[in-house]
């Protein structure tokens, strides 16, 4: 009747009337959050020494990563990074991985995840080996995890950091004034030497469109001149 009540060693985690008052908070949060809340499930959350107020936590994320398949694989991704099979990280494994780890494991884990799915939708990618311009590495989504920011502010960074990358700056450009993709990042979101970050981009943006802008206006003399014709608004900048 009280599967998970017991310690290792034999002793009693609590008493029934506790196990009971626990049982119906699960099953209370189970059901304000829309979780399949099987007999297997519970045992194994008192098994495990999970609480109802930590279950509560999670419970939300569990079923954000049931119905969306973009989460769901960014959260997979952070978990073969964290060192599990990728065999064994599937949708059915899924409730044990959230409601299994340690509070600061899951906490890293989880917003790593939302960091990730926020990039990937402002249309970032991580593909392994690609030198593309918006293209980022498991290392800097880690540090723009930890500044803790909101999953607003994640997704609004994000859009802002794709169009610095698409339309600001090419590549070449960024390397001619001494600009990393790091600095890029650094400028969009903040942190440690944001400010020199911010006003070296800034400055080198406006450099670059002085000399664009030079450019265009010798191209129309020559033309003037009795050169090609040149027809045509400014020029979009982009570097996707």
């Amino acid at each position: 009747m009280f599967p998970g009540i017991f310690e290792k060693d034999g002793t009693m985690k609590m008493t029934e009337s506790q196990y009971l008052t626990e049982k119906v908070a699960y099953e209370s949060y189970a059901s304000q959050y829309g979780v399949n809340m099987s007999d297997k499930r519970m045992a194994w959350l008192f098994r495990n020494d999970v609480t109802s107020s930590e279950f509560a936590d999670r419970a939300t994320s569990y079923q954000r990563l049931d119905r969306n398949k973009e989460l769901y694989a960014a959260f997979r991704k952070e978990l073969i990074d964290s060192g599990v099979k990728p065999g064994e990280v599937t949708r059915k494994g899924m409730f044990k991985f959230i409601m299994g780890e340690g509070n600061k494991a899951w906490y890293d884990l989880w917003q790593d995840a939302v960091t990730r799915n926020a990039a990937v939708q402002a249309g970032i990618t991580f593909k392994k080996g690609k030198d593309a311009y918006t293209n980022l590495g498991q290392g800097v989504i880690e540090r723009i995890s930890n500044m803790g920011l909101s999953e607003e502010a994640l997704a609004s960074g994000f859009l802002s950091l794709e169009e610095r990358l698409r339309t600001g700056l090419s590549l070449s450009e960024a390397n001619l004034y001494g600009l990393t993709k790091k600095d890029v990042v650094r400028a969009t979101f903040g942190g440690k030497g944001a400010g020199k970050a911010r006003e070296r981009y800034d400055r080198a943006v406006a450099t670059a469109e002085a000399f664009e802008e030079e450019r265009a206006v010798q191209n129309v003399g020559a033309a003037q001149g009795g050169g090609a014709a040149t027809t045509g608004g400014a020029a979009t900048r982009s570097y996707s």
